[in-house]
């Protein structure tokens, strides 16, 4: 029962954090177009953005309660540090580039290098989700 909560929760995080990021990436998009009269960005610090940093707080959850399971998940297997690299690097664009460049166009909405560097980097993060999803459901190694 625990195992499947866990993994649930794994779930619903992902795709929180997908609809998040094309959010963020559609915002970019508009800036880099010129349509900033469309944007609207949040006040303060982007929470939702952060949802990343919930995937491998459950997917350890979920290695962990998968030991009462038949086949437990261990943490060296190849996937699992598939999902935790491309997690750090996410992790990285996320906090290294779209954040601060996100709380560039909150001051100046109409900065097109910061929406530009922006939107690069989402992209990399969602590929990053990509990888890893295609490591976890084909669980290889």
């Amino acid at each position: 029962m625990l195992h499947d909560v866990v993994f649930l929760t794994h779930i619903v995080s992902a795709v929180v954090i997908m609809v998040v990021l094309v959010s963020m990436k559609l915002t970019a998009v508009a800036l880099v177009r010129g349509q900033g009269e469309r944007v609207r960005f949040p006040q303060g610090q982007n929470f939702a953005a952060r949802t990343l940093h919930l995937i491998p707080l459950t997917g350890f959850a979920i290695a962990w309660a998968s030991h009462s399971q038949r086949e437990p998940i261990s943490l060296n297997q190849l996937w699992i540090t598939v999902g935790i690299v491309t997690y750090l690097l996410a992790a990285a664009l996320l906090e290294i580039i779209v954040l601060p460049a996100e709380r560039t166009l909150m001051v100046n909405g109409t900065a097109t290098a910061s929406a530009k560097k922006m939107s690069g980097a989402l992209d990399g993060i969602m590929t990053m989700i990509v990888i890893a999803t295609i490591a976890m459901l084909l669980q290889f190694g």
